[in-house]
């Protein structure tokens, strides 16, 4: 996730199910899924939170993508 090899501004969508757990770096991860998503893209992650239990601390409160902020939901 660290390198995605697609341009900048490539995708409308980008969706993950179940992959977080593999990420190292989750903060740069998602800022290069922000880089290759068009403008006004949307990110869909789901994830449960059962497998990683230290996901919520490793994502942080928010990460901060310029003027783009990720919305941390749970949904039980």
């Amino acid at each position: 996730m660290s390198d995605l090899p697609f341009k900048d501004n490539t995708f409308n969508i980008v969706s993950g199910f179940e992959t977080t757990y593999f990420w190292p770096d989750l903060v740069n991860d998602f800022r290069e899924i922000h880089r290759v998503l068009k403008k006004d893209g949307v990110i869909f992650i789901c994830n449960g939170d059962k497998k990683d239990e230290n996901l919520m601390d490793r994502l942080g409160d928010v990460v901060n993508l310029g003027h783009d902020s990720i919305i941390r939901k749970r949904i039980t």
